[in-house]
């Protein structure tokens, strides 16, 4: 019994981790790209390299503000059809307290994605996540105090 009990209170704790790590960067994302659909600044780039992960294509492209070139890259979804080509100007917003952070302009796959993650629903996964995860400790540090209380 006390083995069904730390192995769930384990499952709990791990679950809970990993999804609060999971919501917390989708957080950080929805955020930056609210931020970039707010208060980006519009420049064109180049698009330099193509890549495939996993199922989809990434394009890599570069860009300069005021004298410094930065390169990033964006997911652009499954269709390689969608792909700027290698060379072709492509439309960039960046921030301007933080030049680095960018992405292509327009409705890309990423961008679409990143504008649905709402803040609220997110909000109370993390409280679930969170929740979950204290409540493995938890399960974990009672079934430790059985078994230290226990006489031997």
């Amino acid at each position: 019994m006390n083995f069904l009990i730390i192995a769930a209170a384990f499952l709990l704790l791990i679950l809970g981790f990993v999804g609060l790590v999971l919501t917390t960067g989708a957080l950080r994302v929805g955020r930056r790209q609210r931020r970039l659909d707010t208060q980006g600044v519009p420049t064109t780039g180049e698009a330099i390299e193509h890549r495939a992960s996993g199922p989809n294509q990434v394009v890599v492209y570069q860009y300069s503000v005021e004298d410094t070139s930065y390169r990033n890259s964006e997911n652009i979804g499954p269709d390689a059809a969608l792909l700027p080509p290698v060379g072709s100007l492509v439309e960039i917003n960046y921030l301007p307290t933080d030049p680095k952070t960018s992405a292509l302009a327009g409705d890309t796959h990423t961008s679409r994605l990143y504008r649905r993650l709402s803040i609220g629903p997110l909000i109370v996964l993390v409280i679930v996540f969170v929740t979950m995860t204290l409540g493995g400790i938890a399960l974990i540090y009672n079934e430790a105090i059985i078994l230290v209380m226990q006489p031997r």
